[in-house]
């Protein structure tokens, strides 16, 4: 298992960079082996047995849910939290949040103005976020006008 700090920071930056070089698309099986190898080369001191492919992925996965678990917390903080934390400091107490979060931004994204105004602590936010959206039964989309039940809302295509 993949449980050493060593082991867990190679398992990050490895797939980090698979992940860009393919273009941030889904690995296959070759490139979990690829990774699985690289940390076993990386960290050979760090356990007896070497790690598998599928250790790796499920790790990956793991981490990948508890940073979109952690951005939806700190969606649901006040703005005045977000704000009185430094630049440096991480507004999430776990301990591979940082690490994740600029995984997720990729490695050149443009940083401007507004982004500072509106995300002081420039956390990626994605649209794309696979966690699901919902909305209230009988609101008008993004107004948050009328009630109800929630229920699962899909990206409207209209325009």
């Amino acid at each position: 298992m993949l449980g050493t700090p060593e082991e867990t920071s190679a398992l990050i930056d490895t797939y980090r960079d698979k992940w860009y070089s393919l273009g941030r698309t889904n690995l296959k099986a070759i490139h979990w082996q690829e990774v699985a190898d690289a940390i076993t080369a990386q960290c050979p001191n760090a356990s007896a047995t070497a790690k598998t492919a599928v250790q790796c992925r499920h790790k990956m996965e793991k981490f990948r849910k508890r940073y979109r678990t952690e951005i939806q917390c700190l969606r649901s903080l006040p703005l005045p939290s977000l704000i009185n934390n430094s630049t440096t400091a991480s507004p999430s107490s776990w301990v591979h949040f940082k690490s994740m979060d600029s995984m997720e931004k990729g490695p050149n994204k443009p940083h401007t103005d507004t982004t500072a105004a509106t995300n002081p602590n420039n956390l990626n936010f994605p649209d794309d976020d696979p966690v699901e959206r919902f909305t209230a039964v009988g609101t008008q989309r993004g107004t948050g006008i009328g009630g109800g039940m929630m229920k699962e809302s899909k990206p409207s295509t209209n325009f």
